[in-house]
């Protein structure tokens, strides 16, 4: 993907950062990928079916916090920004949307006149 473009001396070392010392992609870096998502998501996971989807009363080990979810979507984002440079050669720094405008400003303004 590289091929042809000024990035072409980046190429060698993009791959062995995403995907490990030599030609083809280690395997083992995708399974601790995978284990670590399962260990942070496990307790959401159980927290999720048991008391959102079946409402269940049964004990859940830890109940999540707000800490423990954003570990795991830094972690998930960590994780697909590294796949997204493994499999398309683009990079990026984040993932979260960038406002463009001011999205407050429609709280300003007043849009419903009062009654007479």
């Amino acid at each position: 993907m590289y091929k042809g473009s000024n990035a072409e001396d980046f190429a060698g070392g993009d791959f062995q950062n995403v995907a490990g010392v030599g030609e083809i992609f280690d395997p083992e870096i995708a399974r601790r990928d995978i284990e670590k998502l399962e260990e942070l998501g496990a307790h959401i996971e159980d927290y999720a079916t048991l008391r959102l989807a079946h409402n269940s009363k049964k004990s859940i080990t830890k109940d999540p916090t707000y800490d423990d979810l954003d570990a795991f979507i830094k972690e998930y984002e960590e994780i697909v920004k590294k796949y997204i440079l493994l499999f398309t050669a683009s990079g990026y720094t984040s993932l979260t949307p960038t406002w463009q405008y001011d999205w407050e400003e429609i709280f300003t303004k007043l849009w419903i006149r009062p009654r007479q």
